[in-house]
């Protein structure tokens, strides 16, 4: 939902859970209750400014104006919707003032998506890697695209040798018409990275999530299910580093003891303390909320034996 103008990041938490997306039922699953009487308000401050997302379950948009220049490029974008039907709207300000506006018209195979306003703002892109999976295919093919294409390959193979050290080199192979990632080890062979086990897949995809995304927003969540606890604070390191060199924000959620010390070990030796921040959820009179706690004092709590989850 946050890459809020790539019609596929509605369907993904549907995908993620081998849902499919269509219909009116599988908008529905979006909202509190299934109550699509309701309106959802996301509201976030970023460099740019207040941000506000209203996401609403009605009638169709019409008479809207178009706003065709994104960024310098000229859009053939519709000034209205032709749906006689009820919708999804993803409605964006910045700062008070007209951003995105977005209208989703379920089917029956899937959903009809017209962009109806395109804002000039420069948010940051969103990824998000569900638990216990590594990224689709075809998002590991375009994001090595463009790794590749901004000359990134052999900080990419660093990272992969990292859990393999006889990794020499990574590309693209198309096979019965999938476009899939291969490694070439010492032996010159190519092996399907997906075939490489899970710790490797999954670092490699949050690797090119993040190269892939520089100054985007990374979401994890128990991405660490996938990678043996020997190598989990080396992992840590080589993502604090990659956040820091494309600047980068994290979100990662665990169960895992050794998932958290292995992140404050890792932080330490990427010398990222400054930059970490452990947020501990709570429940309480029906209400969540989360207790903050930074580099040292999480070091402490654990030194200590406390319970930190």
């Amino acid at each position: 939902m946050l890459d809020r103008r790539s019609p596929v990041s509605v369907a993904r938490p549907a995908n993620f859970r081998g849902m499919n997306f269509a219909g009116k039922s599988s908008i529905e699953q979006i909202f509190s209750e299934q109550d699509t009487t309701k309106k959802m308000l996301i509201e976030s401050g970023t460099s740019q400014g207040a941000v506000s997302m209203t996401i609403a379950f009605g009638k169709p948009l019409h008479n809207t104006r178009t706003n065709v220049h994104s960024n310098g490029f000229l859009l053939p974008l519709p000034a209205q919707t032709s749906s006689h039907s009820n919708g999804l709207s993803i409605d964006v300000k910045i700062n008070g003032k007209d951003d995105d506006l977005l209208w989703i018209e379920p089917k029956e195979d899937g959903h009809a998506f017209s962009p109806i306003r395109t804002g000039l703002s420069l948010l940051p892109i969103a990824v998000f890697l569900a638990s216990n999976r590594s990224a689709i295919i075809q998002d590991l093919a375009h994001r090595f695209s463009v790794v590749v294409r901004e000359k990134k390959l052999n900080e990419l193979i660093d990272v992969a040798r990292d859990l393999d050290s006889d990794i020499v080199d990574m590309q693209l192979l198309h096979d019965a018409g999938v476009t899939v990632l291969y490694v070439k080890k010492n032996d010159e062979k190519l092996y399907p990275a997906p075939m490489m086990g899970d710790g490797f897949i999954t670092l490699i995809s949050i690797s090119l999530m993040i190269m892939a995304n520089p100054g985007g927003v990374i979401l994890f969540d128990e991405f660490d299910s996938a990678i043996h606890h020997s190598v989990l604070s080396r992992v840590w390191s080589r993502i604090a580093n990659l956040v820091r060199l494309y600047k980068c924000q994290i979100f990662a959620v665990t169960h895992s003891m050794d998932c958290i010390r292995a992140a404050f070990e890792g932080i330490e030796e990427a010398r990222a303390e400054s930059e970490f921040q452990y947020i501990r959820m709570h429940k309480k009179n029906n209400q969540n909320f989360g207790v903050t706690y930074s580099h040292s004092e999480l070091v402490e709590a654990i030194r200590a034996d406390w319970e930190v989850r």
